[in-house]
């Protein structure tokens, strides 16, 4: 870059910095140079303010933060949320060397206010929202939590919300003096989550997304005296909630049952720990079968998020896609490079979302429950209510585990009778012979078809997982954790032959075709491990030029006839992965069609 005019997106420097001695935001020049520094260390404060900021004439003897070098007017923000003493003792905080480890202080900060052009439809402001992944890698980060007054106020709900957590999951611990039944344990459980519910940062949707990218972010409160010599992050703070959530999700559970309300109130937190160590994500569209292509990305599922951000809170509409899409590396809409506009609404956004999805993610964005209320034709959306599946979550821990990935299925979108339906081009075959020829199948159903003789499409899954789930105990042995018998007995006292589900699929939908979606390969020692993912379609009498199908659901399930050991290398281990065993002429691989 020969000057500042030639600022290009594709920095890893952030547009500005704000020098804490002058409060004075500098703009980056080239050498990666603010004010008289070059690639000076910063770190980066994550608060929330939109719903406090100020109009003109409301409390007109508040001022605003003073800072020097922007042609901007910094918000005010109304006292009742912080004031602006407070702000800047956060400030000064953040950069205290003792708090992040043995470094010496940072001289430089990046908040928002001051670090992102505040002016509206601001193409700099526009550029930044789709940097802020590279913005928060860079930094150390700290998150303000303002309606816990003290350290040492969030350090007793802490130890309260853990020592429940514990109680509930491990067999004979007993922290409390009082004796708590199970179902206390979970509705004092609900009582602490509601309490994190009350915290802005924690119900904004903007921090949804800078949590997930930087779980190591560090607390800091309302106040800031008496603070540890280590301060807690969000990672170490709110564990638990990543393993009640999963254990909420649970099939199986009904909307009645206490887990599930929990489970919901988690979600709306959204709390998942991610690492961006170098991990094997995902294979893109591709039609090179000898070469993956691997990604960079967080070591859980993203997908979870586009569930909880529904219940976040934000000013524009159209933030429901800009302040997720980092979560997945976009940069969508304004945000984009070369963006000829600002202007986009949340519909445009979201049809541009969904495509990319899609295009970077084409079996993960399909490994998914829709809810009941799933429209014709959106089934190939992840819906704002539905989950991951098993199957999606297996795929997902597969790939952290350097699952290879083979893509078998071209996936896209297309307007047709002035809707939006998912199309394919790739192997399908009929259900019935995907189960006779590679064993007993058992679908995970998108909720619009659950049988109504079964309210829940997990039963045969939640007696599966409930038998999975064993917690370790100090001897090494595994146990069934306690939490479970709150529901488990529920769950289990459904009757085996409520829903014979191979019975039910071939009644209820004899012609159910499967698209295969992809391939896994996974090696173990000397064995060799082949995963096989696909979506179920049900052909539907559409007018169109190309087949349209009903999307029912997801399955995986494991094809024959492939070689138990590594002894070739990898040059067999691609053929195997590559290539489905189809001796008996079930598939036909250059299908095509519009699902939804």
């Amino acid at each position: 870059m020969a000057n500042v005019t030639s600022w290009d997106d594709s920095c890893d420097w952030p547009r500005r910095l704000l020098y804490i001695k002058t409060m004075t935001s500098y703009p980056w020049q080239p050498g990666n140079k603010y004010g008289d520094q070059f690639s000076p260390r910063y770190n980066a404060i994550s608060y929330t303010w939109g719903r406090w900021k100020l109009q003109d004439g409301d409390h007109p003897n508040v001022e605003a933060l003073h800072v020097t070098g922007v042609r901007w007017p910094i918000p005010r923000i109304n006292p009742d949320h912080f004031t602006v003493d407070e702000l800047i003792s956060t400030i000064k905080i953040a950069t205290v060397g003792n708090v992040v480890g043995d470094d010496p202080p940072v001289g430089f900060i990046w908040l928002d206010v001051a670090c992102i052009d505040q002016t509206p439809n601001s193409k700099e402001n526009a550029s930044e929202v789709g940097r802020q992944a590279k913005i928060f890698n860079g930094a150390t980060k700290f998150a303000w939590l303002t309606s816990f007054r003290s350290a040492s106020d969030f350090a007793v709900w802490h130890s309260q919300s853990t020592m429940t957590f514990f109680a509930m999951r491990t067999p004979g611990f007993r922290p409390f003096h009082e004796e708590k039944s199970k179902e206390d344990l979970v509705e004092d459980m609900l009582n602490n989550t509601v309490r994190l519910l009350q915290e802005p940062w924690c119900t904004s949707l903007w921090t949804l997304q800078e949590a997930f990218l930087r779980p190591d972010t560090m607390l800091l409160f309302r106040e800031h005296k008496s603070l540890p010599s280590v301060l807690p992050n969000l990672e170490s703070a709110f564990l638990w909630m990543n393993h009640l959530m999963s254990d909420a999700q649970m099939s199986g559970l009904k909307e009645g049952d206490l887990m599930y309300k929990l489970g919901d109130m988690v979600s709306k937190l959204g709390f998942l720990p991610a690492d961006h160590i170098l991990r094997a994500e995902l294979e893109t569209n591709s039609d090179d079968t000898d070469t993956n292509t691997y990604l960079n990305g967080p070591s859980e599922n993203p997908f979870h998020l586009l569930r909880c951000c529904k219940a976040r809170t934000t000013l524009y509409e159209e933030d429901r896609v800009y302040a997720i899409m980092q979560v997945f590396d976009f940069r969508l809409g304004k945000s984009a490079p070369n963006a000829s506009r600002t202007d986009f609404t949340f519909d445009e956004l979201k049809v541009k979302l969904d495509d990319a999805l899609m295009h970077k993610y084409p079996i993960a964005s399909q490994l998914i429950i829709q809810p009941q209320h799933c429209q014709p034709a959106d089934g190939w959306i992840m819906h704002p209510d539905g989950i991951v599946s098993t199957a999606g979550e297996a795929f997902w821990n597969n790939v952290r585990g350097n699952m290879k990935v083979k893509n078998h299925a071209t996936l896209g979108s297309r307007l047709h009778n002035g809707q939006r339906w998912g199309s394919f081009r790739g192997p399908i075959a009929s259900f019935a012979d995907v189960r006779r020829y590679y064993g007993p199948l058992v679908p995970e159903l998108d909720q619009r078809w659950w049988p109504e003789n079964s309210p829940d499409a997990g039963d045969q899954l939640a007696r599966f997982r409930l038998a999975r789930q064993q917690a370790p105990r100090a001897d090494g042995s595994n146990v069934q954790p306690e939490i479970y018998e709150i529901y488990r007995a529920e769950i289990l006292r459904r009757k085996e032959d409520t829903v014979n589900w191979d019975d039910w699929v071939k009644t209820t939908f004899p012609n159910l075709m499967v698209l295969l979606l992809g391939t896994g390969l996974m090696t173990a020692q000397e064995n060799i491990f082949f995963q096989a993912y696909a979506v179920c379609l049900n052909p539907i009498c559409v007018p169109c030029e190309d087949m349209c199908y009903e999307r029912i659901g997801t399955v995986q399930f494991e094809p024959k006839g492939l070689i138990s050991s590594t002894q070739d290398g990898s040059r067999t281990m691609k053929r195997a992965a590559w290539h489905l065993d189809d001796s008996n002429k079930i598939w036909i691989f250059d299908s095509k069609g519009l699902f939804g």
